[in-house]
């Protein structure tokens, strides 16, 4: 009982203080958020820098020789804080990231609890008690939220309406919309990110179980690598639906005096973290019954890993990866010679350049320069060329009969797709403008237009895949050295082709 109650107040802790400081349920938070947004930007980024430098010795030190549990304590608790303070500096500017990563202070808590607080307890123990009270706060945002929503507050509306407080600090321009629609949806989103951090820990404690009842290890692996490819999969369609949504929200009206903004690039950003962080959560519970050695060893070992470290051999793919990689790989080989500076050693290997130490430069960046001028060349200048070729088309069919102008239409848009750099957006878009206009000039109303120019554009997409499939891929998939080409031989299209027809 003791560890339950103790792991549910330190879980419940973090979400508890966001919901009564920056969540719109509670009747403090626009005198918290003011107070924030009256603090200098660059306050904020001195202390993510701070952190960074933190983050940066803690790594240094550890690479070079085993911490002490004094100084790995302090280390961790100086990083705890200060990403805490930087978070909380940040919110205004970065709401999204600030409460993700306050919202995770529960669980990090958690951590230094079961070294000092519960040593002797087991590992199936605490983990079952992580997730069960990590579940709990999750269900307790959404208790809480969910009567605010139903019952609602003064002067709403609609249900997605704001308070007023907040309504004038969006309105002046204290605060963005941005900030203030991630205080609406606070409570939910904290939920959400802790039944992802109770599903990993439930999943680790299911490990743990299997670990002790079984000794096959590669049968464990098996489970947990199952569990989490699931957990990814399903991780994945839902940040999809969410990016979705997100980009068909991103209208622009104006709301409370501010344009309503583009949250796209902070449901990425949020992806990537979130599954960075299942990665590293993989490997740390696989690492628990074998070595860093042998786990790399296996991995190394794997078939996909093998096929894929065979591509990148080609200077094509590695011209590719310095093309769209080009500032991350300048900023691992400053970090490297930085690091490598501070360490006063030239024989030290850096982490930055082992795996493109031995490439050959001089035909890698050819072949990164022809891929760029490859690039602009078909999808930038064939995407220009397209809109002004349907541009001149329009401004010819502007005053033909309707199935003159679909027919003109059908034969131009599909002789366009035959070429894979065309833009498939400009030509429906188009279509759609061309047929609707024509139909309607000759007594159409708006439906039927808008259906028969989407019918004519269905069609025209079928018969493209008619005529590229049976033209075109027919005559070519028999050529051997097409097939060669197009790597039909490799393992990946092996296990592509026994998964269409195979009989399982």
């Amino acid at each position: 009982m003791k560890l339950y109650f103790a792991t549910g107040c330190v879980g419940c802790l973090p979400p508890a203080v966001i919901l009564c400081l920056f969540s719109q349920i509670s009747p403090w938070s626009p005198v918290v958020i003011e107070a924030i947004a009256q603090v200098p930007r660059s306050i904020g980024y001195v202390s993510l820098t701070l952190t960074a430098v933190c983050v940066l010795i803690a790594w240094s030190v550890n690479k070079s020789q085993k911490l002490s549990l004094a100084v790995f304590w302090m280390l961790w608790w100086s990083i705890l804080i200060l990403g805490t303070a930087t978070s909380v500096l940040a919110l205004v500017h970065h709401p999204c990231f600030a409460v993700a990563f306050l919202a995770i202070l529960g669980p990090a808590l958690m951590y230094p609890m079961r070294f000092l607080a519960f040593p002797t307890r087991s590992s199936a123990e605490w983990m079952q008690a992580v997730w069960i009270c990590t579940a709990l706060a999750a269900a307790i945002c959404i208790v809480v939220w969910a009567p605010w929503i139903i019952l609602g507050f003064p002067g709403r509306q609609k249900w997605t309406d704001w308070p007023d407080p907040i309504r004038q600090l969006v309105s002046h321009y204290t605060i963005t919309w941005k900030f203030a629609f991630v205080m609406w949806a606070a409570p939910p989103s904290i939920a959400f990110e802790l039944m992802i951090v109770a599903l990993v820990c439930w999943v680790r404690m299911k490990h743990v179980e299997t670990n002790t009842q079984q000794n096959d290890i590669e049968r464990q692996h098996g489970i947990i690598a199952s569990l989490i490819k699931q957990l990814t999969a399903w991780l994945f369609v839902l940040f999809m639906l969410v990016w979705v949504c997100a980009a068909l929200n991103a209208t622009g009206t104006i709301q409370h005096n501010q344009k309503s903004e583009d949250m796209r690039q902070e449901v990425l950003g949020l992806a990537f973290l979130i599954f960075l962080g299942l990665a590293l959560w993989t490997y740390d519970t696989l690492s628990q019954s074998c070595s860093h050695e042998e786990l790399a060893h296996r991995v190394s070992s794997l078939r996909v890993v093998v096929e894929t470290n065979n591509l990148l051999n080609n200077d094509w793919c590695r011209g590719f990866i310095l093309l769209v990689g080009a500032l991350p790989m300048a900023a691992c080989i400053a970090f490297d010679s930085l690091f490598t500076f501070v360490r006063r050693t030239s024989t030290l290997e850096g982490w930055g350049l082992h795996f493109w130490a031995d490439w050959r430069w001089s035909s890698v960046f050819v072949k990164a320069l022809w891929l760029g001028v490859a690039y602009h060349g078909l999808v930038v200048g064939m995407g220009k060329v397209t809109v002004v070729l349907l541009s001149v088309v329009n401004e010819y069919v502007a005053g033909w009969p309707l199935f003159t102008v679909s027919a003109v239409m059908y034969t131009v848009a599909l002789l366009l797709f035959l070429s894979p750099a065309s833009p498939a957006m400009p030509i429906y878009m188009l279509m759609g403008i061309i047929m609707t206009s024509s139909a309607m000039q000759q007594g159409w109303d708006f439906v039927p237009a808008v259906a028969w120019a989407s019918f004519i554009a269905f069609a025209m997409k079928l018969s493209f895949c008619v005529v590229a499939q049976k033209c075109i891929g027919g005559p070519c998939g028999s050529s051997v050295r097409i097939q060669h080409a197009v790597q039909i031989h490799t393992p990946y299209m092996r296990a592509v082709e026994e998964l269409l027809i195979g009989s399982s």
